[in-house]
């Protein structure tokens, strides 16, 4: 049964380009309402005041959000974490109800140790590649090859940053445990080499400026670089998620687990 009313949200972090494009998918999306952005809270690191500095304004210039009853945010169906530094995640959550749906942006944190805390809540994390349909119809060989954009933020060490997008496809593909045997430093690309199941994969990040994602498998070749539709797949998952939620935080805690593994490496290459 559809709702009578729209589901509002209240956005935490404008630190984030993820900001401004979830913003505008959750204003294209059916039943969806941002009542409350908050421009406020973000890190101490440099990375995060300069974005803020930039995302910011969007919403302080927006007369929608001029004059804001913050008394209303228990009214709220649900809240957007997407501050950039994952380190001040669980600190925000904290200061949530844990009774209302929560969609956290990648990484959901850094240390998996914090994750028994994040599952006291009820929250949804993880890349929009993860709710992209077309990877949920290719069909699978014994070997997976991923290749797409691979750049580094000190904010988000190593494969934390857009390296993360690379596991994620991976593991949205192959759906079972992710083995990170070694990688390889070039200067134009790195290969991370592993296995996912009983698959072979290799993850072909490219270092210089590319859009483009492409996987390799049973002789098919697939790409894909529509981000808009990426964000709007997104914006679909959260509204369900808000919804109903009931987000398995597995998949999450497994691509976590190797993006630590394949860093761990990376500092002491095999």
């Amino acid at each position: 049964m559809a709702r009578k009313s729209p589901i509002k949200i209240g956005i935490i972090g404008c630190d984030s380009f993820h900001t401004k494009a979830l913003f505008q998918q959750f204003q294209k999306t059916h039943d969806l309402e941002v009542v409350w952005v908050d421009t406020t809270i973000r890190s101490e690191k440099q990375f995060s005041k300069n974005r803020h500095k930039i995302f910011k304004k969007e919403f302080l210039n927006n007369p929608k959000f001029k004059n804001v009853d913050l008394k209303t945010r228990p009214y709220l169906d649900g809240y957007c974490i997407l501050n950039v530094d994952a380190e001040i995640h669980l600190n925000i959550l904290r200061r949530l109800p844990i009774d209302k749906p929560i969609f956290i942006d990648k990484p959901l944190t850094l240390n998996l140790r914090e994750l028994s805390e994040f599952r006291k809540y009820k929250v949804m994390s993880g890349s929009a590649f993860r709710f992209f349909p077309l990877l949920n119809t290719i069909n699978l060989g014994e070997e997976i090859i991923i290749e797409g954009p691979l750049s580094f933020e000190s904010i988000a060490p190593g494969y934390f940053w857009y390296g993360i997008h690379l596991v994620e496809i991976l593991h949205t593909l192959g759906k079972a445990e992710i083995t990170v045997n070694n990688v390889e430093i070039l200067d134009e690309y790195e290969l991370v080499f592993g296995t996912i199941g009983f698959r072979k994969f290799i993850l072909k990040g490219i270092k210089r400026p590319i859009s483009r994602y492409t996987i390799l498998t049973n002789g098919k070749e697939y790409n894909f670089d529509n981000y808009d539709f990426l964000y709007k797949m997104l914006a679909h998952s959260i509204r369900d998620h808000f919804l109903k939620p009931q987000f398995d935080l597995n998949q999450t805690e497994e691509v976590l687990r190797a993006v630590i593994n394949i860093n761990e490496i990376r500092k002491s290459p095999l």
